[in-house]
């Protein structure tokens, strides 16, 4: 009897061994088949193009000049007009002479031109540089001041589209040059007060290093911490007529400091670089003080880089000076590289990293929204990962790494088309970059990761 009850607990040991052991085994595959992921990334050949890639914010800009009260109304057909000459530039300079009511308030009419002109400009693919003058000497401050006040409103409708404001009484026109109204103290404060009335999301520009450290109190320029803070000094960008003029080198030093927070640019007067030395010197210059825009109206200068070709040891060697300038004033992204790693033992989710180069005289001052889009090739399923990155502070010339994280068990096996799309919301344009990829409605496509 002893023997039998012995026997049956040995049964039911073995039976719960086995039960243990069978969960156990399951446990062991399960966990197993969890682990048994591998993934595979292959990239796309990453070569630099030299083709023309019209990003908003930078490369040339036409003027056009319009005078309030004038015997000529406006006209928005003449925008029209105009853009279908002008059809390979993001920015345009619109400058508009407030001379005819220098003696007083601006009437309901100037006021709605003023709307006109700024609404048809808005109409188009084109960011404003936008500017006021006098032909005529204001009668007095309070003229100045009243009319600031009286355009505001219009101004900050249109804050979208104008990129750069240019600060009253920065123009050199005779009036302005000879009127005490627009010197000193009294330039600086008007200044100010039209920066108080005009929203803080347009930049601002005034002539010289000398103007922006009197407003701003910076005898040294701002540290990183002010930049894209909507602050009057980070807001503050220069723009210089005869931007190849001989300046000290503290100035220069100055500018490109300035230039890594704030966009530069202005007129050129490079007339007499004519040997090849000479237009390697301009570009020098021009890179150094990290110049995101340029006119482009004819001019000896422009002129002589279209007709001179640059020669370098890179992709854009052959191309004219002009061309050059076309495709390096301003950002200009190009990816390097790119690769994915994960260890299905250690790591819960892979990591991407890829390697940007901007390859431009400057900066981007706009933030733009970038991602990593997934898309599976039989599925066609999209999944957006967003990066937390701040472009504005990929600097000229310098390499930057940017890592993710793939949170591959949520995307399931299978084969992917992974692409790269970095947008601007505030122009409502896809940046373009400076590799020969082809653009795609999700992006760029920077290569396939395989999930097994």
């Amino acid at each position: 009897m002893k023997k039998s009850r012995a026997g049956r607990k040995g049964v039911r040991f073995l039976i719960l061994l086995v039960m243990v052991l069978c969960v156990t085994s399951v446990a062991g595959v399960w966990m197993l088949r969890q682990k048994n992921i591998t993934v595979s990334f292959q990239p796309e050949a990453y070569e630099l193009s030299n083709e023309q890639l019209n990003n908003p914010y930078c490369g040339w800009y036409h003027t056009y000049d319009y005078v309030l009260g004038g015997e000529n109304p406006f006209d928005s057909k003449s925008v029209q007009e105009a853009v279908k000459t002008d059809n390979n530039t993001r920015l345009c300079r619109v400058e508009v002479d407030l001379g005819a009511y220098a003696t007083g308030k601006l009437p309901p009419e100037a006021l709605e031109q003023v709307n006109e002109i700024l609404a048809a400009w808005s109409a188009t693919d084109k960011q404003m540089l936008l500017g006021f003058y006098y032909s005529v000497v204001p009668a007095t401050m309070e003229t100045i001041y009243l009319h600031i006040e009286q355009l505001a409103p219009v101004v900050n409708e249109y804050s979208n589209n104008i990129y750069a404001l240019q600060c009253f009484g920065t123009k050199s026109t005779d009036a302005m040059l000879g009127s005490d109204f627009f010197k000193g103290d009294h330039l600086l404060e008007v200044i100010q007060y039209q920066a108080s009335m005009t929203k803080s999301d347009m930049f601002l520009a005034v002539e010289s290093i000398q103007q922006y450290e009197a407003l701003t109190g910076f005898l040294n320029l701002p540290s990183e911490d002010v930049a894209f803070t909507e602050t009057l000094a980070a807001r503050l960008g220069i723009c210089r007529d005869g931007i190849m003029r001989e300046i000290s080198q503290a100035e220069k030093q100055a500018l490109g400091q300035l230039g890594a927070y704030v966009p530069m640019g202005g007129v050129p007067d490079a007339e007499n670089y004519t040997e090849q030395e000479q237009i390697s010197s301009v570009l020098e210059e021009l890179q150094g003080q990290r110049v995101s825009y340029l006119c482009g109206d004819d001019s000896p200068g422009v002129t002589l880089w279209k007709n001179e070709t640059y020669r370098g040891e890179d992709a854009f060697s052959g191309v004219t000076v002009y061309d050059y300038l076309t495709t390096h004033l301003g950002y200009r992204y190009a990816l390097e590289k790119a690769e994915v790693s994960f260890d299905n033992w250690t790591d819960e989710k892979a990591v991407m990293s890829l390697t940007v180069r901007n390859i431009g005289f400057s900066n981007a001052y706009r933030l733009f929204d970038t991602s990593i889009l997934l898309k599976n090739t039989e599925t066609e399923e999209v999944f957006t990962i967003p990066l937390e990155v701040d472009n504005r502070k990929w600097l000229p010339g310098e390499e930057v790494s940017v890592g993710l994280d793939l949170d591959i068990k949520s995307y399931g096996k299978g084969k992917y088309y992974v692409y790269l799309m970095m947008l601007d919301t505030k122009a409502g344009d896809v940046i373009r970059m400076g590799n020969t990829l082809p653009l795609t409605n999700n992006g760029y496509p920077i290569g396939v990761l395989e999930i097994q």
